[in-house]
């Protein structure tokens, strides 16, 4: 099998797939969370941006799909704007003085960081990239191949005629630095430097905009990896989606011969051991060192314990069906949505 190919600088045309589900996906642009944080004005530019989003997203992904972007986006919402466990409708202050907080563009570019994150994803993931030699890992000397490219993605869309709305009225260098910053956060090989920034949030004297890198890269990548702090019903959904896109991976790098991405081996991996060390070993610390910015994070921080422990008590669940054929990840450039 060919390497996937991801969406080449001129943007080729829509396979079928995608052009099957243009006109139901232009009915219902997810735009009223945006909106809700002031942007009504820029509503037309908003949803033609969030439009041609979603089309860049890969529906064929069992997990990467846009339904992901959206729920990183509500995720980063919820952290933002006070909205969490039934907050009151104010913007959350954060560090250990209680009195800092996101401004308002801030807080846009969080959430739009969110929704874009993972734009055009080929599901599949940097390893796999990296080893089969794909010419995107070459361009980018094998370092978040696949985050640099959403990031590139993401405003290549924003700089789209019928999209330059979105930045108006905005520092739109000091918004480019953050979503920038926010998605390269999203690389999971960062994990441990995203998480001494947020340890490190209140030590000393940084300036501001110092300050606003290391809580936002945390945000995002916080909101990125939350899926072991949900409620157990939609936890449980996510990681099943997550395990067939990873074990179609795996299959695919044994059978052309490379080395199997981490988890992603069916053989010899589980959904339960892999759900228990993720969200013991990487998000449970993480959420910890989040929430000592902000007490009111901790019922998560608890939920995400009482997951784990419903992993730990479950029998082994690691036989997850592969995907039929015509379900796998497919990332042809035919197959590849234009912007």
């Amino acid at each position: 099998a060919s390497p996937p190919r991801l969406v080449s600088a001129e943007y080729p045309r829509r396979g079928r797939d995608v052009a099957a589900t243009r006109s139901r996906r232009r009915r219902r642009r997810p735009t009223r969370p945006l909106q809700s944080l002031g942007l009504s004005t820029q509503a037309a530019a908003l949803g033609a941006f969030v439009s041609r989003v979603s089309r860049l997203y890969r529906p064929q992904n069992p997990y990467h799909n846009f339904r992901h972007g959206l729920d990183v986006a509500q995720a980063l919402f919820a952290f933002c704007e006070g909205r969490l466990l039934g907050d009151a409708d104010t913007t959350r202050t954060w560090g250990g003085d209680g009195v800092f907080s996101l401004t308002a563009d801030e807080v846009f570019a969080a959430v739009l960081c969110g929704l874009c994150h993972d734009v055009d994803h080929p599901g599949v993931g940097n390893g796999y990239l990296v080893h089969s030699g794909h010419p995107l890992a070459t361009r980018h000397n094998d370092l978040a191949v696949l985050e640099q490219w959403h990031a590139f993605a993401t405003w290549r869309v924003l700089r789209k005629p019928d999209c330059a709305g979105v930045l108006a009225g905005l520092d739109v260098a000091a918004f480019r630095k953050l979503t920038i910053a926010g998605i390269l956060a999203t690389d999971m090989a960062r994990h441990g430097d995203v998480l001494k920034g947020v340890e490190a949030f209140d030590d000393g004297n940084a300036p501001r905009p110092s300050r606003v890198l290391q809580l936002f890269g945390g945000l995002v990548h916080a909101a990125d990896v939350s899926n072991p702090a949900k409620p157990w019903a939609l936890s449980k959904k996510w990681s099943d989606l997550v395990t067939v896109e990873f074990f179609a991976q795996g299959d695919r790098e044994k059978a052309e011969g490379l080395p199997v991405s981490f988890g992603m081996d069916r053989a010899t991996s589980s959904q339960r051991g892999v759900a228990i060390g993720f969200g013991s070993k990487l998000v449970a610390p993480f959420y910890r060192a989040v929430s000592s910015l902000s007490s009111d994070i901790q019922p998560i921080v608890e939920l995400l314990d009482d997951n784990v422990r419903v992993w730990t008590e479950l029998g082994d669940v690691g036989a997850v069906a592969a995907p039929a054929a015509s379900d796998a990840p497919r990332a042809a450039a035919s197959e590849a949505p234009a912007a």
